[in-house]
């Protein structure tokens, strides 16, 4: 059953160790004479080893136990030494025991799945207990007070994770984890080693290798759809991965895989004692980069501040805490520091993930899902422009996807305010990605208009699976290689005006119940100046909501905002 099992309890202090031998005696004489009330059971949670063992903490136990038993004053004996009558071969037996560790395992069940593998002293005939850690006359001789059930281990139905959590109301009922008093809410075990203590028994906890393999994982899936219910995984669809050895630490997250990583930092999925999770981006702070860094911490503070009065603000990705590894500011005598901005909500896929058969339909447009997804993204751009923000750098891998349908809007650390009818002057290789450039943006001044762009491309690729132009410099960069690419994009831009123009009027005369071709709203969000024939102005998100294209959707439709001017 090692092998298999998913996580290990091993008695750490003398009392807890003395304990788990005593109960190993006691489950081997009760065997012989019971096979149904639980000891089976009881002992398939036990890994022992094959030989007793020596062990010096438990001779001096046992001896101050006597000592205190003895001495007629009632006053323990202060020194711990051996006396001199003591021999050699007495402290050796004095000191042996049974060595080992509870476990784990989806092999040996616990008696009641639904509450788990429950933690307690026995054995007892009407209360099954999985993990027995002491028999109730070694509870009363050592003044240990641990309840039936005294905690329980099991599965999270939102996350897949692992929890402990106390079972009684008793404020002397104690049990922690790395110090941590836990009471009846649970507290997920989310470090590859942890401390828990039960009263005056103290256990290493730790995962086990076999923990972090597909088989346990689907191993866990069944388990809990056969037993549990199933897994509500409810808005956030994410198992809690296996915390590895090698998994650092940050605040009260402990940081699982990496999600992406950017100029001056790495992205990782992070989870707390509380089953929540975040994605937290890690960034290096230096001498040159500080000003940076703190500007995009700052970014991220003003614009949770205010999307969180927004209804539509829920879409934007939000920063929950700022955690510095050393100072607010900077110090010049430090080579580096470290950053750590949790972020929620943590999205487990991207607009990428969305893109191929999931969202295309060519011809006929996108499928309703990706339409659905798109315009929840929409909205949370409108939260945005609502307030004065610019996103600026949207893209695919920028766009989270929660579910099925919703959106949110990622990487907004490089966003910036204006005010009602200001602009910002371009600033060349500082913002966005080529590909979903605005060609005004490193021409001349701009304003919210480059995100509709940007959403406008993202449009085009949820449709037909391709960029429209892709190119690996910005043709509207006021430099001579750049200046020279404009034709070709000239031509690949009607191209894409033709066929988006082309398929939206044949799909709007034999409409398609699966699909919604946008090609309509294409048209006016990538409007330009320097467009031949598509030159008009291009509309705010308002209007883009409101486009006759959304058919079915515009029933979804937020109240519509007069254009600035």
């Amino acid at each position: 059953m090692l092998d298999h099992a998913f996580a290990s309890l091993t008695p750490a202090n003398a009392l807890a160790r003395l304990a788990f031998s005593e109960v190993y005696d006691a489950l081997t004489f009760r065997r012989q004479d019971s096979q149904t009330d639980g000891t089976q059971a009881a002992l398939r949670h036990m890994r022992v080893e094959p030989k007793q063992i020596c062990d010096d903490e438990i001779v001096r136990l046992r001896r101050e136990m006597e000592r205190t038993k003895n001495d007629t004053d009632g006053e323990a004996s202060e020194t711990l030494t051996e006396p001199d009558t003591d021999t050699e071969e007495l402290l050796q037996e004095l000191g042996m025991i049974w060595a080992g560790r509870y476990l784990l395992s989806l092999e040996s069940q616990p008696a009641e799945p639904e509450s788990g593998w429950r933690v307690g002293k026995g054995p007892l005939e009407n209360i099954p207990i999985d993990l027995v850690l002491c028999t109730r006359a070694f509870a009363k001789l050592y003044d240990i007070d641990l309840r039936n059930p005294h905690a329980r281990f099991n599965f999270s139905l939102e996350n897949k994770g692992l929890f402990v959590i106390g079972c009684s109301r008793s404020p002397t009922a104690q049990l922690t984890v790395n110090g941590n008093k836990v009471m009846r809410s649970p507290y997920h075990l989310n470090q590859y080693e942890m401390k828990i203590q039960l009263d005056k028994f103290e256990y290493d906890f730790q995962w086990t290798k076999f923990a972090a393999t597909d088989p346990f994982l689907e191993a866990r899936t069944e388990y809990m759809d056969e037993n549990l219910g199933g897994w509500s995984a409810g808005d956030i669809n994410v198992e809690m991965p296996t915390p590895l050895p090698s998994r650092r630490t940050v605040g009260n997250w402990t940081l699982g895989g990496a999600l992406g990583a950017g100029i001056r930092g790495r992205v990782f999925f992070a989870s707390d004692s509380s089953g929540n999770i975040a994605a937290i981006k890690m960034l290096e702070r230096t001498s040159r980069n500080c000003h940076h860094v703190d500007q995009e911490v700052q970014t991220f503070q003003e614009l949770t501040g205010l999307l969180t009065k927004s209804p539509e603000g829920e879409r934007v990705l939000r920063m929950d805490e700022v955690i510095y590894t050393n100072n607010k500011e900077f110090s010049s005598e430090a080579a580096f520091d470290n950053v750590a901005m949790v972020l929620t909500p943590m999205t487990p896929q991207t607009f990428l993930d969305l893109m191929g058969t999931q969202s295309t339909g060519g011809f006929k447009g996108m499928t309703m899902r990706a339409a659905t997804a798109f315009r929840e993204a929409l909205l949370g751009l409108k939260a945005m422009h609502d307030e004065g923000w610019l996103h600026r750098d949207l893209k695919p891998p920028n766009i989270g996807l929660i579910g099925q349908y919703r959106s949110v809007l990622l990487d907004v650390g490089t966003s910036r305010h204006i005010g009602l009818g200001e602009s910002l002057p371009p600033k060349p290789g500082t913002c966005g990605t080529i590909g979903y450039l605005a060609p005004e943006l490193e021409l001349g001044n701009h304003d919210h208009s480059i995100d509709i762009w940007a959403m406008g491309v993202i449009l085009f690729e949820l449709t037909y699976n391709h960029h429209p132009w892709k190119l690996s410099l910005n043709p509207w960069r006021d430099d001579e290689p750049c200046k020279a690419l404009r034709p070709y994009f000239q031509t690949r831009y009607q191209e894409a005006i033709d066929t988006m123009d082309r398929d939206y009027k044949n799909a709007r005369a034999s409409p398609d119940r699966d699909h919604i071709h946008l090609g309509g709203l294409f048209i006016e969000m990538v409007r330009h100046k320097w467009a031949t024939k598509n030159h008009a102005q291009r509309p705010d998100i308002d209007e883009v909501l409101q486009h006759p294209a959304w058919g079915p959707l515009l029933s979804e439709s937020p109240r519509a905002k007069r254009r600035r001017l």
